[in-house]
């Protein structure tokens, strides 16, 4: 490749008559690269032709000058290439961070704000409200099931608290193992399974809640 690139500038050299063409030629070479050079090289005098010792001495310095800007601009290219997948990762990473926290966020219940209250009262209705639900399909729901009463049972199925959630539910003999009566845990409860079947726990009856 060298021995190619020396035979194209010689032969370019070997075509310039005069000091004056060669010296255009290099500026034009060099206002075509980022990389600073100065010729070792003793520019002749105006006028005088260039000697074949000059020629080859020029292509020499021409073919090292060729070779040295290929070897940065392609240095300067790995940096830039490796700058941008730095960036990537970090922009991938920092995404991912903010889906890791979206998702505990997503996971963690609303704290309870109940008071222990068993009735209908704003700060139950606040505390059914505060889980990622539709606050007027939750609270119709245990308007229907449960009258808000915390302690309802239902003699023939054994649903139990706000949202009348069935043994199998706080039992823990299939999912969990909770106290139906504790107004929070049922919701939160109700909110788990919400989330994991939608409303169809509590379909069906006479009534609607709009879903």
């Amino acid at each position: 490749m060298r021995r190619l690139i020396a035979a194209l500038v010689a032969a370019t050299l070997l075509a310039i008559p005069s000091v004056a063409q060669a010296t255009a030629g290099w500026a034009r070479y060099d206002q075509d690269t980022w990389v600073h050079w100065r010729t070792p090289l003793t520019v002749p005098a105006a006028g005088q032709d260039l000697s074949p010792a000059y020629r080859e001495a020029l292509a020499d310095y021409l073919q090292a000058k060729h070779l040295a800007i290929r070897e940065a601009r392609s240095a300067h290219r790995s940096w830039l290439q490796a700058r941008e997948a730095a960036r990537a990762r970090a922009a991938a990473e920092a995404r991912a961070r903010e889906a890791a926290q979206q998702a505990q966020q997503a996971q963690a219940p609303p704290a309870d704000h109940s008071g222990g209250s068993s009735g209908g009262g704003g700060s139950l209705r606040g505390m059914v409200c505060s889980f990622a639900w539709s606050c007027s399909v939750a609270t119709c729901i245990i308007g229907r099931e449960s009258g808000w009463n915390t302690h309802a049972v239902n003699r023939n199925s054994g649903a139990a608290g706000l949202m009348q959630e069935l043994p199998w539910w706080w039992n823990g003999t299939r999912l969990w193992h909770y106290d139906p009566f504790n107004a929070y845990q049922n919701v939160y409860h109700g909110w788990l399974m919400y989330r994991k079947v939608g409303w169809s726990p509590w379909n069906g009856g006479q009534y609607s809640c709009g879903f």
